[in-house]
């Protein structure tokens, strides 16, 4: 079943939005760190902290929900839908397939992200040696952070028959998520709950300000973020099974 699903993402269009997001994510900030030399000092930690501010906080939520929406679109057509109400199990399939082969293509949106960045800090900034390895293991961290959003955005993809639904409303949840981010006190811890807070939260687990040289990844949020993902992940896959198999779909 992976390997079906991996094909039908290779024969759409999905692998395009997979390399033009992530590069806006690299020129948007590219541009924000070039624009403030004097704040900016740190070399290849301020280039990239800038990079993942806007591909965290925008880029990657937003190609989540339109990958997801694409890949759960059929599902929509003909008696798929009906097979899927009658067949636990194969719900259960079919969601662990299509969230892996959605993991995949985040992967590669995040290894277009490094080397795009890469290519800007050699090419444009003259940065010498290779960047830190911390941002890629910090990218691979967002993809585990990915995986309740990938799953919530199933829910919604499935529950909403248009295509446009479900990613209008991952909007919504982008700025609910920034609010988390700005937020005092408990409210803010709050957001480690919330899939797309979760998401920005994973690629800034390394200043994101100035990206001071010399900053790790925090590991206490690491864990959290693991924790997190498992519990949001589980609440949304056994809400996913219930929903599918129970409710009128008319």
């Amino acid at each position: 079943m992976l390997r079906a699903e991996l094909l039908k993402l290779r024969r759409s269009h999905l692998w395009l939005i997979a390399i033009v997001l992530p590069l806006l994510a690299v020129i948007t900030g590219s541009i924000n760190y070039f624009s403030n030399p004097g704040a900016l000092t740190h070399g290849w930690d301020s280039l990239f902290s800038q990079v993942l501010l806007f591909y965290g906080m925008f880029y990657l939520s937003i190609g989540v929900a339109v990958i997801v929406a694409a890949a759960w679109r059929m599902e929509h057509q003909g008696s798929n839908y009906t097979m899927l109400r009658t067949n636990t199990r194969r719900v259960v399939s079919l969601i662990a397939a299509k969230t892996t082969a959605v993991s995949i293509l985040i992967l590669f949106m995040q290894l277009i992200l490094v080397v795009g960045t890469f290519v800007v800090g050699v090419t444009f900034a003259s940065h010498n040696g290779a960047p830190p390895l911390k941002y890629l293991v910090l990218v691979l961290i967002s993809i585990v952070a990915a995986v309740p959003l990938v799953l919530l955005q199933s829910v919604l993809s499935m529950y909403l028959k248009s295509f446009a639904a479900p990613i209008a409303w991952s909007f919504l949840g982008l700025i609910i998520g920034i609010a988390f981010s700005f937020a005092p006190g408990w409210i803010r811890d709050l957001g480690w709950l919330f899939p797309y807070s979760l998401v920005s939260r994973s690629l800034s687990l390394i200043s994101v300000a100035t990206g001071a040289t010399g900053t790790s990844i925090d590991m206490g949020s690491v864990v959290t973020i693991f924790l997190s993902s498992a519990v949001l992940a589980g609440v949304f896959l056994i809400g996913f099974v219930r929903v599918f198999t129970n409710r009128e779909y008319s």
